[in-house]
C-alpha cells in the first residue's frame, strides 16, 4: 500500500490537525506501509524519524502577520507533481483544504489516485476579527467544499461531527476514526496526587475562539494559592497578556509559550486538573492527552464531549463561565475525595482511553484504506 499525505500548509503552532498527520505518518512507516508527506519548507525543522519520506515544497507567500510562522504554498513543484503521478499511490490524504492540495484534486484523472479528505476544521468558528481574517476564511471555506465533492472519501475525527454533516455526505463513502493520541502521553501506573488541587493547566493554540479568557476571569474569585498554567502560544497571546495585566493576576499566571508535543507529557504531569474551555472542537485531542497522564478534567457539557470523555473521568459544566468554574475549583479543593475519585475513575477505567492510542487508530485507518483500494 503506498500513500501520499498532503500536509503543505504545516506551522509552527499547528493545531490538531498536524499532530495528527505526523502521527499517522510515522505509524503507518513502523507497520511497513510506504508513506510520504507532502509539506512545506517550514517543516524541515520538524524532527520527524522519516525524513527521506518527506518531500518538501518549497515557496509561498508568508503571512506571519495574521497567523505567526504560517505560509501560504501557491504551485506545487513539477518534479513532485510528476514524481506523485509516476509513483502510483493508492491513497492521497489531505488534511486541510489548500491551493496545492486543490492542484492535485483537479488533476485526479492523471493521477489516478483514491483521494481521502480528513475533516477535522468547522471555518465558520475560527473569530474574524478584521478583513483579512474574513476574506481568508471565505477562501478556505470555499476549498473545503471543493474538497467535500471531489473527493472519494471523508474521514470524520468523531461521530458528532460525522453527524452534523451527515446530509452533505449522504452519497459519499464516510467513516470516523478517532485521532491517534502519541504513545507517549500513556502512563497507566501514574501516581494519584493527594495534595490540594490548586495548579492547573490549559494546552492551547492562543486565539480568542479558545475561551482561555473564561479561566483567567475565574482567577479572581480564587484564592492566591491557585496558579494557572498557560501552555502554547498564537495570534492573541497578547491580548491574553494584557488582561492578565489588567486584572493584577500576574502572580497567578505562567504563560510557558509553545512546547514540544514529545516534551508535553512530563510538563503537565506536574499540574493537577487540566481545564478546556472550548466549545467549538470537533475533537479536542488535548482532552483525551490529559486524561492518559492522569488529569482530572474540567469540560464543556456537549454532545461531542459526552462522546468521547467518559464521564466519569470529568466535570461537565453547562455554562463555562468564571464563577460556575471557581464554584467547582473550590469545591475540589474543599473536597479533597471528590479530586481523589476522579484519578481514581481514570485509573479505574483506564482501558476506556486505549481506543484513543495510536496503534488502536492507525489500524482503524489501514482498516478504511483497504475498502477503497
Amino acid at each position: 500500500m503506498k500513500i501520499l499525505f498532503v500536509y503543505d500548509t504545516y506551522h509552527l503552532y499547528g493545531g490538531g490537525s498536524q499532530i495528527i498527520s505526523f502521527s499517522w505518518f510515522e505509524s503507518l512507516n513502523k507497520l511497513g506501509k510506504d508513506v510520504y508527506y507532502l509539506s512545506n519548507d517550514y517543516f524541515e525543522k520538524n524532527n520527524l524519524t522519516y525524513k527521506n519520506k518527506v518531500l518538501l515544497n518549497k515557496g509561498g507567500i508568508k503571512i506571519d502577520e495574521l497567523v505567526p510562522g504560517f505560509k501560504i504554498p501557491l504551485f506545487i513543484n513539477f518534479n513532485f507533481l510528476e514524481l506523485i503521478i509516476k509513483n502510483k499511490f493508492d491513497i492521497i490524504q489531505f488534511f486541510e483544504p489548500s491551493l496545492i492540495g486543490l492542484e492535485l484534486i483537479l488533476l485526479k484523472k492523471f493521477i489516478k489516485s483514491k483521494q481521502v479528505f480528513y475533516f477535522s476544521t468547522i471555518f465558520e468558528t475560527t473569530n474574524k476579527r478584521n478583513f483579512f481574517d474574513k476574506t481568508g476564511l471565505k477562501i478556505v471555506s470555499s476549498l473545503q467544499k471543493i474538497f467535500f465533492e471531489f473527493s472519494d472519501a471523508i474521514i470524520f475525527p468523531s461521530n458528532y461531527l460525522k453527524n452534523l454533516f451527515r446530509k452533505e455526505f449522504k452519497n459519499k463513502k464516510t467513516k470516523t476514526i478517532y485521532p491517534p493520541i502519541r504513545n507517549y502521553f500513556f502512563d497507566e501506573n501514574f501516581k494519584i496526587k493527594t495534595k490540594e488541587p490548586t495548579e492547573l493547566v490549559i494546552v492551547s493554540r492562543l486565539v480568542k475562539e479558545k475561551n482561555i479568557d473564561v479561566i483567567i476571569k475565574t482567577l479572581k474569585y480564587l484564592k492566591a494559592d491557585f496558579k494557572l498554567n498557560i501552555i502554547g502560544d498564537g495570534k492573541d497571546r497578547e491580548y491574553y497578556e494584557k488582561l492578565v495585566k489588567k486584572l493584577n493576576l500576574k502572580e497567578k499566571v505562567i504563560f510557558w509559550g509553545w512546547i514540544k508535543h514529545r516534551d508535553l507529557p512530563q510538563l503537565i504531569k506536574n499540574f493537577d486538573i487540566f481545564i478546556f474551555p472550548s466549545s467549538i472542537e470537533t475533537f479536542g485531542i488535548v482532552q483525551i492527552e490529559a486524561l492518559a497522564s492522569g488529569l482530572p478534567l474540567i469540560t464543556s457539557e456537549n454532545e461531542l464531549n459526552k462522546e468521547i470523555i467518559p464521564h466519569n473521568m470529568a466535570v461537565f459544566l453547562k455554562k463555562f463561565e468564571p464563577k460556575n468554574l471557581a464554584k467547582i475549583l473550590i469545591k475540589l479543593k474543599k473536597e479533597k475525595k471528590l479530586f481523589l475519585k476522579l484519578q481514581e475513575n481514570i485509573k479505574k477505567d483506564y482501558f476506556k482511553l486505549l481506543k484513543y492510542h495510536e496503534e488502536t487508530s492507525t489500524k482503524n485507518l489501514v482498516n478504511f484504506y483497504k475498502t477503497l483500494i
